[in-house]
């Protein structure tokens, strides 16, 4: 039977462990940290800061308007706020992408942002909210607008500027449509070119009336109208920003491959792509790779064998459309 422990050692024990207990209290047993409950999703400062100047300019907006932007070109006034000089590469690119997209000028997303005053416009040539029901107003400014009146816009100047290169080049494909129409009219009935007739009712007027459409507009586009007395620096500034922070930009072979996807989901193939006429950029070139019928043929067995082909290394444009048009490739 073992010994019993003696009760001096079991209170000194006892004694220890109490004096100890001070020693193991933690931070978080105090009121030394701040216990506050934590709070509900919270932006970042810097977005928080941006929300409260869209807030502002949203007070400050008067609405929107359609203006000819190549007729009243003198009077814009660009500069102020956002100090971009006009680059001719910016200029090519817009103009491409204006050819291969069309221009969505009305579209609200794509507007040339005005910070006037209020009293240079007149009333009822502006609206406040877009509807797909009510045609946008053209603008105007008011009658007793001093000679010299000018409009400070806060961006836009290389949509002008491209919007004018693409619509010199929409005329000159209407004027060859026009000549070509006069000179088959001019034609004796018994000789004309029965083909050549029949190509022009079934297709060439319809491309003729349809780019008169397009050129009737000339250099209407939407733009939107903020009241400069609501509007201090720091609000124009961060409306003449031009806000790319957050959007991907595919690159040339991501834009070939898509759009071979967008026509084989339409169940098209390479006869059915057409060119995009006086145009020369990557994108016409990526619609003259899809014409080739090798070519096609093998974007659909690589989309068949996996997405991984699309980004191996040697899926680079440049080499790809000069390897596939060289003349070994099946193209003279």
């Amino acid at each position: 039977m073992p010994p019993k422990g003696s009760k001096s050692k079991g209170k000194s024990t006892e004694a220890k462990s109490r004096a100890g207990e001070g020693s193991k209290k933690r931070v978080e047993d105090t009121l030394l940290m701040d216990q506050t409950a934590a709070k509900a999703p919270k932006l970042e400062e810097t977005i928080e800061q941006l929300n409260v100047k869209n807030e502002k300019i949203k007070q400050a907006m008067l609405g929107y308007a359609m203006f000819d932007i190549l007729k009243f070109r003198d009077r814009l006034q660009f500069g102020k706020w956002n100090p971009r000089l006009l680059i001719k590469a910016q200029i090519t690119s817009l103009v491409e992408l204006f050819q291969v997209n069309a221009v969505d000028q009305f579209n609200p997303a794509h507007v040339i942002p005005l910070i006037v005053p209020k009293n240079l416009i007149k009333r009822g040539t502006y609206m406040t909210e877009i509807s797909n029901n009510t045609p946008i107003p053209v603008l105007q400014v008011s009658n007793d607008a001093p000679t010299n009146w000018s409009l400070p816009a806060a961006g836009g100047q290389h949509r002008v500027a491209a919007l004018e290169t693409w619509l010199e080049k929409k005329c000159a494909q209407l004027n060859e449509y026009i000549v070509k129409e006069r000179a088959l009219r001019k034609q004796d009935p018994a000789n004309v070119d029965e083909a050549e007739l029949k190509q022009w009712n079934e297709g060439a007027k319809k491309e003729k009336d349809a780019l008169e459409g397009v050129v009737a507009y000339e250099g209407a586009w939407i733009v939107s109208l903020f009241d400069d007395s609501m509007i201090d620096e720091s609000l124009a500034l961060h409306i003449a920003r031009n806000e790319t922070k957050h959007i991907y930009m595919e690159s040339l072979m991501e834009g070939l491959i898509q759009l071979f996807k967008i026509m084989k989901a339409q169940r098209s193939d390479y006869q059915q792509v057409k060119l995009v006429p006086q145009s020369k950029g990557n994108a016409s070139r990526q619609r003259e790779l899809l014409r080739q019928d090798y070519v096609w043929d093998m974007l659909s067995q690589f989309d068949t064998a996996g997405v991984h082909y699309w980004h191996a290394d040697f899926m680079l444009f440049t080499e790809f459309y000069m390897t596939m048009m060289a003349s070994y490739s099946g193209v003279s």
